[in-house]
This record gives structure tokens, sequence and C-alpha cells, in this order.
């Protein structure tokens, strides 16, 4: 392998595509949600694992504060996510793909049933991951809360993973 494709593989460039295929809603009563996995290898690759997770992902935007090399007091808001695991899959046979090789795996995730279904942060006690002493509209301000099914492919000799995600609704 040549030095460039070498750095592109390490890279995770033109190794695999993923797409992720998952039902557009799901129940808060808890149970599997099955789905499926599409892998396109971009060129010859040792795929080491796939899995898929079911999430709470939580958006928000915290105030971080820093001081110049003047001494003067900075404050930013910048943007955050927190990700809350609710289910897994994962298939840890590794197995070769050629380039141009299209893979389709299925899955099952089992959750467990949920309380409430959150779509907002505001009111909430899911915000349990936040120090106690930040206060709301002071160190951070709550955001919207959505649900995914995520895949992730771990590609042998790559530095990143390579993943797809898909929003569900939870009714």
């Amino acid at each position: 392998m040549g030095l460039f494709k070498k750095l592109k593989q390490g890279l995770g460039m033109g190794t695999v595509k993923v797409a992720v295929s998952v039902p557009a809603q799901v129940g808060a009563d808890g149970g599997p949600i099955e789905g499926s996995v599409s892998i396109t290898a971009e060129s010859d690759q040792r795929i080491l694992s796939v899995s898929a997770v079911f999430e709470r992902v939580f958006s928000y935007t915290k105030l971080s504060s820093y001081t110049d090399s003047d001494g003067n007091a900075h404050d930013t808001w910048s943007d955050d996510t927190h990700r809350e695991t609710l289910g897994t899959w994962e298939d840890t046979t590794g197995f070769d793909m050629a380039e141009g090789e299209v893979k389709q795996l299925t899955f099952t995730v089992d959750y467990a049933p949920m309380e409430e279904t959150y779509t907002t942060g505001l009111g909430s006690t899911l915000w349990t991951f936040m120090p106690s002493n930040w206060m709301p509209g002071k160190d951070y301000t709550g955001g919207d809360i959505v649900y995914v099914v995520r895949a992730v492919v771990d590609v042998d000799d790559a530095v990143f993973d390579k993943e797809d995600e898909r929003v569900v609704k939870v009714v």
C-alpha cells in the first residue's frame, strides 16, 4: 500500500460507506428495534466489528470562561451534546471486504420501557450529567432531546470509526 493510501486509510478516508435503516418511530413501551446496516467498501478492507446503539441525545449550549494573555476574562457560549445509551447490539465477527463489495447486516436492539419520552430538556430530570453547581440559564441552556439509532463500523487500520445515524420518533 502506498504512503498516500496509508495516510487516507488511517484517517478513515476511502475505507467504507455506512448506511443504517430503521423504522421512523418506535414504541416508548420498550422492546426491540429491528434494522439493518449496509456497508459499501470503497477499497479492500478488514472490518473488525459492527454495532448499533439506540441513544437519547441531549443538545445544549454551555458557558466557557477563559483568561487571555492580558489577564482579561472572557465568556463564550458553545454548542455541545450528551449521549445516553438506551440499548445496544454488536457483532464482533470480523470479515474482509473487496473494493466495491456491499454487505448488509440485520440487527435487533432491545431497550427498556421509558417512563416518559422527552423532546426538550426544560424541566426535565434527565440533566443529571451537568455539574450540580451549574444553574440553568447562567451556566448552560437546555436544548432539544432526540432519539437516534447509530451504526458504527470499526475498520482495521483506520483511526476513525465509520458511522451513520437516523433520528427515530418515540411514541
